[in-house]
């Protein structure tokens, strides 16, 4: 294709597209992003930065003299995709100090479950607090 103008139309071009497919790659992580997550209202951002530095050559009229004969073009891409959280879960504090989570209720330890009655009783009988060791 030879010589093409440097600007937004051409960027397909340049390098095999690399800098137009490396934006499109984050618009597609970021739609992924927003159809996994439609409650998370916080903006997905995409920064392409350019950045052009002057390559200097001296000038063959005037001794002692550079001149700009071309640039160096770099292309940054920045992307912002708010942070993954889990919900609250609910922690209490064991006698020793250690906390502790309900397995059938993280949202709230203190909340009882029909796990917790002794059938012998019928009254709660939450017992201790286990350590449940990985296998």
């Amino acid at each position: 294709m030879g010589l093409l103008l440097f600007d937004l139309q051409n960027l397909k071009d340049l390098d095999g597209g690399k800098a137009m497919r490396a934006f499109r790659r984050l618009v597609e992580e970021f739609v992924a992003d927003c159809t996994d997550r439609p409650l998370e209202d916080r903006p997905r951002k995409v920064v392409m930065e350019l950045q052009l530095t002057p390559v200097a050559a001296e000038d063959p009229e005037f001794e002692d003299t550079l001149r700009t004969k071309g640039l160096t073009a770099t292309f940054n891409l920045n992307a912002v995709i708010p942070d993954r959280r889990t919900r609250p879960y609910s922690l209490g504090l064991d006698p020793k100090g250690r906390p502790y989570f309900s397995s059938e209720s993280p949202e709230n330890f203190e909340q009882t479950t029909f796990d917790d009655l002794n059938p012998d009783t019928g009254k709660v009988d939450r017992g201790e607090v286990r350590d449940v060791k990985p296998v």
